[in-house]
């Protein structure tokens, strides 16, 4: 708000909203740390890829031998150990790649979130985890993979928020040229201190040793890397949802 008196008498008040000015220097703040992190994180990945797969190679050809049971239960720690940080890796170098464009086409998120839910069928389809699906079409040009990826981070996320018990909604939908994805869940939700801090590389709640901080980011790059948004929102109720939004494609002919 700015105020311009006047000397005789009377003043012009100037008032304009600054919440989208806010929220772009924000994104474009995020943006930045998201490519500098991505460049450590591809650096880092490509050092240790190599020894660590090593490390596996080595540790499944000894655990094939003939060895008694402490070894084989030291060779047995060392294969969990080894293929976790591999799993960090992996996050780390699809937190670094950018998909090349003619590995683009139609996507459907739709099928890409009846795949995902396929995928983490053991965790969704035990009887304790209610899915409700609402799924339209909704196609854009895209990364199949990629976008596959940021369904199966939000459903896990979901997941392991509710403590395996609880309800997920998963919607698709399309609408003014854009289509989107909303995963919601009936768990405790994001406090509200930490809601802004989701997205930043390397940041989680979990328990030490089964987070690595790096699901939502990713989601947050492959986002912008198809030219969308995702944000998180409290859900009515309790719980957290998450929507990710991308252009649609355009139609044929």
């Amino acid at each position: 708000m700015r105020t311009f008196p006047f000397p005789e008498a009377g003043a012009v008040v100037v008032w304009k909203d600054v919440t989208e000015e806010r929220q772009m220097s924000r994104r474009l703040a995020h943006s930045d740390k998201m490519a500098a992190v991505g460049q450590l994180a591809a650096g880092v990945a490509h050092e240790i890829h190599n020894p660590l797969g090593g490390i596996l190679a080595f540790a499944q050809l000894m655990s094939r031998e003939q060895r008694s049971r402490d070894d084989l239960e030291s060779l047995g720690l060392i294969l969990d150990a080894a293929t976790r940080a591999k799993k960090i890796v992996e996050s780390l170098l699809r937190f670094s790649r950018r998909p090349k464009q003619d590995e683009r086409g139609e996507v459907d998120l739709a099928r890409e979130s009846e795949e995902a839910m396929f995928l983490l069928q053991s965790q969704l389809k035990d009887g304790r985890v209610e899915v409700v699906k609402n799924l339209a079409p909704a196609v854009c040009v895209g990364n199949a993979n990629s976008l596959r990826q940021i369904v199966v981070n939000l459903l896990t996320n979901a997941a392991q928020a509710m403590r395996d018990h609880g309800r997920i909604a998963i919607e698709t939908s399309s609408a003014d040229g854009t289509v989107a994805l909303r995963v919601t869940d009936s768990g405790p939700g994001i406090p509200p201190e930490i809601a802004e801090r989701i997205f930043e590389p390397f940041f989680t709640t979990k328990p030490e040793g089964q987070g690595t901080g790096l699901g939502l980011s990713v989601c947050y790059q492959i986002a912008e890397e198809h030219g969308g948004t995702i944000r998180y929102e409290p859900a009515p109720g309790g719980g957290a949802s998450f929507v990710l939004e991308i252009p649609q494609a355009a139609p044929k002919g």
